[in-house]
Formats: C-alpha cells, structure tokens, sequence
C-alpha cells in the first residue's frame, strides 16, 4: 500500500474516533474505511452490518431534501393564505411530498439495527493488522 494512502487512511481512522458527534460524517467515515481495509471475503455479519448502514444513509440523503421541499411549500401556504386552518387538505405538491416522506420512513423502519460499535472496532483491527493504527 503506498505510503500517502496509509496516511490518508491512518487520518481517517483517527478522525473516527475523535469526530464522532455528527451521525452522518461517522457513518460515510465507516463505510468509507470499512471498504478500503476490508479483506477478502468479508465476514457476513459486517457485511450485513455495512449494506444496512449504507441502505440508512442513502434513506436519509433521500429524505433531507423532501422535508425540506415540504418546509417550503408549508411556508409559502400559510404566507399566501395564512387563515387556512390545519384541516384544509394539502395541495397535490404537499400530498405527493407527503406521500414520499411516508415511503422513505417506511423503508428506513424495515432496515435491521447498526451495531456502530462492532463496526468501529472491527474497522480498528483491520487497521491494527495492516499496521496502520499506531500510538502517536
């Protein structure tokens, strides 16, 4: 392996471990590492682990822009006719939005729970093994 991918990578595993407060950084950091240090064959249950991670984030990604398309068109309706009461049935734009977000909810339920921490740690031994984490 060339020496600027295992600093490339030795970056990233410590940026793993001490940037782990934002969800969608650590799971692409995840996926990311887990691919480029993976041997072959992958064990199953990581294998498992990842498609499920990768399948969430791809799910979230999907949902961000229709939550936020919704905010907009919730935002313009109630500015240009703001005595609408929250009975009034939503507009074909609003209902098909709606109707997306409730999709994409229903998929991300049926995705098996992540074990983040047997992620991370398996990605650390891989890393151990190839020699590429080291106390500094």
């Amino acid at each position: 392996m060339a020496q600027a991918m295992k600093d490339m990578l030795t970056d990233q595993l410590e940026g793993l471990l001490s940037d782990t407060w934002h969800s969608k950084r650590l799971a692409r950091r995840l996926v990311v590492l887990a691919g480029c240090l993976a041997e072959d064959p992958m064990p199953e249950e990581m294998r498992h682990q990842l498609t499920s991670l990768s399948r969430l984030r791809v799910l979230q990604d999907i949902i961000e822009p229709l939550t936020e398309s919704l905010s907009r068109f919730s935002y313009k309706a109630n500015c240009t006719t703001p005595s609408l009461t929250s009975t009034r049935d939503p507009s074909p734009e609003i209902a098909a939005i709606l109707g997306q977000i409730d999709e994409v909810r229903r998929q991300i339920s049926e995705i098996e729970p992540v074990n983040f921490a047997d992620i991370i740690a398996w990605i650390i031994s891989l890393a151990k093994k190839q020699k590429l984490w080291l106390k500094r």
